[in-house]
């Protein structure tokens, strides 16, 4: 087969593309000239796809983020309120637990939860947890059972949102940077 110069496919390293090739003589296309703007406008429309699927993910990405943030918005504020309004302790952890229940649903990320049959709320226990955020805290309080006793940075008892809902829950604060106080809280 004769073919004009520049028609027959090459990969990037020279190689003939024997199947493409084949293909173009069998449809009667080797030798047909496409013009440069044919070629463009083949290349704009086949990167149109890719970067609509991106587009659409990050929009996905956006809207859950933002049912989250409403979420948050919407359950939050209500379970503080109540919360701190409580006259009885007990109270307040059934609020946190079902707050923190209801917050995890609504954008879809309840923990799933394993081996809490081994886990007797009628029973002393301590539950040592090295978390990464604070929205680990509200996991734990929606996943475990029970009034818990929580043991929080001292910190936070002087925040505005943080402290008055943990002193509500009964929260012992200490002190991590004065070893002194730090020592009195732990024997506290």
């Amino acid at each position: 087969v004769l073919a004009p110069p520049h028609t027959v496919l090459k990969t990037s390293s020279g190689k003939i593309r024997r199947g493409a090739c084949r293909t173009l003589y069998e449809r009667g296309e080797v030798g047909r000239q496409r013009s440069v703007w044919w070629q463009l406008a083949r290349l704009a429309l086949s990167s149109l796809l890719p970067q609509a699927r991106r587009s659409l993910r990050a929009a996905a990405g956006y809207l859950y983020a933002g049912w989250f943030w409403a979420a948050l918005g919407l359950v939050a504020p209500l379970t503080w309120i109540l919360v701190a309004l409580l006259p009885w302790r007990p109270w307040a952890w059934v609020v946190t637990h079902w707050g923190s229940w209801a917050f995890l649903l609504l954008p879809g990320a309840l923990p799933a939860v394993r081996g809490r049959e081994h886990l007797d709320p009628s029973r002393p226990g301590v539950y040592v947890v090295n978390h990464q955020s604070y929205l680990d805290g509200m996991v734990l309080c929606a996943a475990l059972p029970g009034q818990l006793s929580i043991v929080a940075k001292r910190e936070l008892a002087e925040q505005f949102i943080a402290g008055p809902f943990l002193r509500a829950l009964g929260a012992e604060f200490v002190a991590r940077l004065d070893k002194q106080r730090g020592l009195e809280d732990a024997r506290r």
